[in-house]
């Protein structure tokens, strides 16, 4: 799926109005996911605003409290969403999942009268955290290219 084509196709040409829009959901995530009750530890969590980015202009890795599963993170963080979170009358909303061994990611399109949002949210519990820490283990700096004939 294409944001910035879809946003296009809704006539959302504004971009200062983008970055004013993912700013505000930055606020309003934060006020909403890290509620008394939340699956989700605030401290080891991360919310990024990158507008520029129309793909992902909002990204948030949501790592789970002890004890708590990826399926409860899923619940709550839809719970929210529909809850508080998205535009009242849509014009357009996009949302969707995968599940690997790194997450359950969550990608999120929104497009409202005039501006749009696009969200992608990582779910992650120590298990995953610990997949992406062996996956990059593997890549290193080369101590020696003079080694490698290419």
């Amino acid at each position: 799926m294409e944001f910035a084509q879809l946003l296009k196709d809704f006539g959302v040409d504004d971009v200062s109005e983008l970055e004013a829009t993912s700013l505000a959901f930055v606020h309003e995530i934060a006020n909403t996911l890290f509620e008394p009750g939340t699956p989700f530890d605030e401290k080891l969590s991360d919310l990024r605003n990158i507008p520029e980015v129309s793909e992902s202009m909002l990204t948030c890795k949501l790592r789970l409290l002890p004890g708590k599963t990826r399926r409860e993170g899923l619940q709550y963080l839809m719970q929210q969403w529909y809850l508080w979170l998205m535009y009242e009358k849509p014009r357009y909303e996009g949302i969707q999942r995968s599940e690997s061994a790194f997450g359950t990611e969550v990608k999120i399109f929104v497009i409202g009268q005039g501006s749009g949002c696009s969200f992608t949210f990582t779910i992650v519990d120590h298990v995953a955290e610990e997949a992406v820490d062996d996956f990059i283990g593997g890549y290193g700096a080369i101590d020696n290219p003079a080694k490698f004939k290419i």
